[in-house]
């Protein structure tokens, strides 16, 4: 939904796209943003810390393709659904466990929701 975002987090083995199909979506990938609507594509490749925030008033809805497992880690922190609408809101494991959830599946989270990948060039002494 409007301004969801995951935890800035890095893929160190996989690339990660993200095409639109409804609503927008801005990806942050190292020091860059982009702003996506439908039918636009970006690419997150591997090593490049990054995150997205829904910005539509209505939720997104994109592809996100990886060269990875990324599939088997939804899954592992996934919900089955009950009936054939979308959940009142998203149900995630407490941050420790996605964590590690996460480390399991080849993804690095790096900082919580909220921070985006600009912030760690920013922190990084010269």
């Amino acid at each position: 939904g409007p301004g969801d975002m995951p935890p800035l987090h890095v893929h160190p083995h996989d690339d990660e796209g993200f095409y639109v199909l409804d609503g927008v979506l801005r990806v942050h990938v190292g020091d860059r943003a982009v702003r996506l609507r439908a039918g636009q594509f970006t690419l997150a490749a591997r090593g490049m810390p990054h995150a997205y925030v829904v910005e539509s008033t209505a939720p997104a809805r994109w592809l996100a393709i990886s060269n990875g497992g990324f599939d088997h880690f939804i899954a592992a922190v996934s919900v089955t659904a009950t009936a054939m609408t979308l959940p009142p809101a998203p149900s995630m494991p407490p941050p420790e466990e996605l964590a590690a959830i996460a480390h399991q599946h080849g993804i690095d989270l790096l900082r919580p929701p909220g921070v985006l990948p600009s912030s760690l060039s920013a922190a990084t002494p010269t």
